[in-house]
């Protein structure tokens, strides 16, 4: 869901390269404060921008001073690591919670513990 931002949303022009990612920008009303928070597989990065005495910052935008800032320290953290996809989305109605995955090597939801009602 993420995703998009850095591909079509507030955030075009923020993403990564290969390097799949996904962030959220955000802004207060007056323009006084502004934020981005993405991520990959790999890190997790928050950048606010503002003043600690509130006063408006002219073009400050979740995309603008935070989103830039975040992806220049993004790329740097980023050189030299294998692009790594994210796993896919989950329709909780139609998930069988028995089936053995192979990225955890258990039953999806926690192994069945012998003598438990339904076990």
């Amino acid at each position: 869901m993420l995703v998009s931002v850095v591909q079509s949303g507030t955030g075009r022009g923020l993403a990564l390269g290969n390097m799949p990612c996904a962030g959220k920008t955000g802004t207060t009303n007056d323009n006084k404060d502004g934020w981005f928070v993405g991520y990959t597989d790999y890190f997790t990065t928050s950048v606010w921008v503002g003043y600690d005495m509130p006063r408006e910052l002219p073009g400050l935008s979740g995309a603008s001073y935070p989103g830039n800032i975040w992806k220049n320290f993004m790329e740097q953290i980023h050189v030299g690591l294998e692009p790594v996809n994210f796993l896919p989305y989950i329709d909780e109605n139609n998930y069988d919670y028995n089936v053995v995955t192979p990225e955890v090597g258990a039953p999806q939801g926690g192994a069945p513990v012998e003598g438990q009602p339904g076990q």
